[in-house]
């Protein structure tokens, strides 16, 4: 109880920049811990849905691949695959494949969204810390500016500026850090889905795309 009570003296003697800060803080905890298991679900989830798509272009049961996109739609790997299946029977192989190629660019850029929230929080959060150093440090002069300040107020604005600048480089580091992790959990998902995808085009060339 006193460690709460302490956290919460803290937080109030940095103001209302250090409650921002706390905010960005719990935002940023939440997207971290969201993309860790989504990406991890993601990868088990596409290898599984990859392995049974060939398997179906391998017997040549092409009517079970519509149901198949149909369950597993919001995969971007499936949406790729959606891609090729609408335009493989009307364009040629290279044109099918920069198609594809496009729409897998599209769900790479879907795929780190909520990355940049965290690239934003990571940059925001030490300027705000040093926009608390100004404030209280202005606090302070304020203080000393005017004869027979009070003690307690100067000890006040400086602990304002030196509480803020602590709390925005608290939140910063954690939070660059995961997302340079994140990010590359994200680049191999992306470079995955086009191995995969690749390794489907010849599946399709060698099964005739207009059959599928």
């Amino acid at each position: 109880m006193s460690g709460f009570i302490q956290s919460i003296k803290f937080l109030s003697a940095g103001g209302i920049i250090v409650l921002v800060i706390f905010i960005l803080s719990v935002i940023a905890l939440a997207v971290i811990i969201e993309r860790f298991f989504y990406y991890g679900k993601l990868r088990k989830k596409t290898g599984e849905v990859f392995d049974t798509i060939r398997n179906i272009i391998a017997a040549k049961e092409y009517n079970n691949l519509k149901p198949l996109v149909e369950q597993n739609r919001k995969l971007p790997f499936v949406k790729v695959f959606q891609t090729a299946l609408d335009n493989a029977s009307r364009v040629d192989s290279q044109e099918l494949k920069e198609i594809v190629e496009d729409e897998g660019y599209r769900q790479s850029y879907h795929l780190a969204g909520r990355l940049q929230t965290l690239a934003t929080i990571g940059t925001v959060s030490p300027l705000l810390g040093l926009l608390g150093t100004v404030t209280g440090m202005i606090k302070s002069f304020l203080v000393i500016a005017n004869a027979g300040g009070n003690p307690e107020q100067l000890a006040s604005g400086i602990a304002e500026a030196l509480i803020t600048t602590a709390a925005g480089l608290i939140v910063a580091i954690p939070v660059v850090i995961f997302h340079n992790i994140l990010q590359t959990k994200n680049r191999l998902l992306s470079i995955d889905m086009e191995e995969k995808m690749s390794h489907l085009f010849k599946f399709i060339k060698g099964s005739g795309k207009e059959n599928i």
